[in-house]
């Protein structure tokens, strides 16, 4: 029996069913990618709107920030110049009457020095005392206050001549002080501030870095840091700073003596910290090799 026609019928059926199933495989992985495809770009799409959104968002925000910025140094320009008013009226509303008694005190102490009895003479140079002091007081004051509000543009700086114009106002309170100074490399500086920086420093020094047999031995030197700054140094033999007092020493009216036992206001290191913030620098104490006292102070180099 001859079977060949039904066995090619049976070959290409089979033939046909693999090919639809081939079909419908394949159709199938097709929709699974187009699904797989479908669901990425809207994944794609949802993740650019939230970023878009948060863009949006940050945006807002930076806007915001921007004008409360603005509207914050709008307040502190008004703050400034309120600050220089009041400065102004202090300079000559609390100087003129403290000018005015030191004047009549000076006048009684010309006139009435051969009347007045010893304890007289004694209340008459407390009230100059008091009157010098107040002056010096209202003039540290006004000082700090030029140093925190202007805005000087830095300006190369010879570190060598200014201490030099430090020094000569200093004769007499350096007095026979032994001053070793290193050549000292050039900084920036707001204009005109250096010789101040240098006065305020070398002052301190006449002051407090005394050794135990009253000698003043001074040494001013430099060393270029790392990150472009200047750091000057300069090293007395007195008692030094205790650890607790290198930070607040640099604060407003904070003094570490009594009046009895050195001048001053308190405020003459804390000028010198505004002046050297300015330039971007900082200033600080330790301990000095062999004892004492180690004041620095840093400055753009030239």
């Amino acid at each position: 029996m001859d079977l060949s026609p039904s066995f090619g019928l049976g070959v290409t059926a089979a033939l046909f069913v693999a090919a639809l199933a081939v079909g419908i495989l394949l159709r199938r992985r097709s929709l699974t990618r187009a699904a797989a495809l479908r669901a990425a770009v809207t994944a794609l799409r949802l993740e650019a709107e939230e970023r878009r959104g948060a863009q949006e968002k940050l945006a807002a925000l930076n806007a915001e920030l921007e004008a409360r910025v603005a509207e914050r140094t709008r307040e502190l320009e008004r703050t400034n110049r309120d600050l220089q008013h009041f400065a102004s009226a202090a300079s000559h509303d609390l100087q003129e009457p403290l000018r005015v008694v030191a004047s009549y005190a000076e006048l009684v102490d010309e006139l009435y020095r051969d009347v007045l009895d010893a304890q007289g003479l004694r209340f008459l140079r407390h009230m100059r005392d008091a009157s010098a002091r107040m002056q010096q007081l209202v003039q540290d004051l006004l000082e700090l206050a030029r140093a925190r509000e202007e805005m000087t543009p830095l300006v190369d700086s010879d570190a060598d001549a200014a201490l030099d114009d430090a020094l000569r106002p200093l004769g007499g309170v350096l007095g026979d002080a032994a001053l070793r100074r290193d050549p000292l490399p050039g900084v920036r500086a707001p204009a005109g501030t250096l010789p101040f920086v240098f006065q305020n420093v070398l002052a301190n020094a006449a002051k407090y870095g005394r050794g135990a047999d009253g000698t003043l031995a001074l040494h001013v030197h430099a060393a270029r840091d790392a990150d472009g700054f200047v750091r000057i140094f300069v090293d007395d033999r007195g008692a030094g700073v205790p650890a607790e007092d290198r930070e607040r020493i640099f604060e407003p009216f904070v003094r570490l003596h009594t009046r009895d036992e050195a001048e001053g206001t308190g405020i003459g290191l804390a000028i010198l910290v505004r002046h050297v913030e300015r330039a971007g620098g900082a200033v600080g104490v330790t301990e000095a090799p062999g004892g004492g006292a180690r004041f620095w102070f840093t400055l753009p180099a030239a």
